[in-house]
């Protein structure tokens, strides 16, 4: 059998051995040795890609999705406690992007929005958009994911309120989830960045990691940013980690302009290195 990329989404099977071969064009799959990306429109794949994170008190609140953290949680971030010596802290920048992930089961890669669909069902076409970057870069998903894993991201070609120059490609990864969907484990932040480095991806700018640190001391040590944000950026996140196992988190929005929506402004892209 001999396969022979016809396009983005067919592939050429021959069967024979040249003297009567039959050939067959599947559409759908990219076929990279062995990864396949799944073919489109496949709806609903997994329950969801990835939860709200709740807000810290003084953070700007866009919807009504949005919610605080509990008063009594808050000091774990932000207050200098004693902290156990097997607990850290880290906090990344929180970009203005749309929540999207690559899900990993039997061999198959399949690109998700937040809600768990399939991102080729999107009425948006820059979310469509994430499957053809899934699509060229198969290889790297592949081997960033074991079977049953998903790394979760921003999709950043188009943002909601804020533009961006970036130095780095349009997805940045902030999570990668491993086990099954009901019971997900999220790896911790130093293996996410470990693994972002071996296989090439753009993780998070990490502002700090260590103890309990305030949101105006993150804020002056995120400074402009890692991701090329042409005002402010939008804020920071905080991951809360034990044993260098994910246990909770909390974001805090600074910039008062996020909110806005150039989503439905035709050419509000933003721009990224190549």
């Amino acid at each position: 059998m001999k396969k022979k990329p016809l396009s983005l989404n067919a592939v050429v099977v021959t069967f024979g051995n040249g003297e009567n071969d039959r050939s067959f064009i599947i559409y759908g799959i990219e076929i990279v040795g062995m990864s396949i990306l799944s073919g489109p429109g496949q709806g609903k794949i997994i329950p969801r890609n990835f939860g709200n994170i709740k807000h810290l008190t003084g953070s700007r609140l866009k919807d009504s999705g949005d919610s605080l953290m509990e008063k009594n949680m808050q000091p774990f971030f932000t207050e200098a406690i004693q902290f156990p010596k097997r607990d850290k802290l880290y906090v990344t920048e929180k970009v203005d992007g749309a929540n999207v992930g690559v899900y990993k089961k039997d061999g198959v890669l399949y690109p998700v929005m937040r809600k768990g669909y399939d991102v080729r069902t999107s009425e948006w076409v820059f979310m469509r958009r994430f499957a053809d970057f899934v699509a060229d870069n198969v290889a790297r998903f592949d081997a960033l994911l074991a079977d049953g894993d998903r790394v979760c991201g921003e999709w950043m070609i188009k943002t909601h309120s804020l533009f961006y120059k970036m130095p780095h490609e349009p997805f940045v990864v902030f999570d990668i989830i491993r086990g099954a969907v009901d019971r997900p484990v999220r790896l911790g932040f130093a293996d996410i960045m470990a693994a972002c480095k071996c296989h090439g991806f753009t993780h998070a700018g990490l502002v700090w990691e260590n103890g309990a640190i305030s949101v105006v001391e993150a804020l002056r040590l995120l400074c402009g940013g890692f991701h090329g944000c042409q005002t402010a950026p939008e804020g920071v996140v905080y991951r809360y980690e034990r044993d260098g196992t994910f246990l909770m988190s909390a974001k805090f929005v600074s910039n008062l302009s996020v909110g806005g929506d150039y989503m439905n402004v035709a050419d509000a892209y933003n721009e990224w290195t190549q």
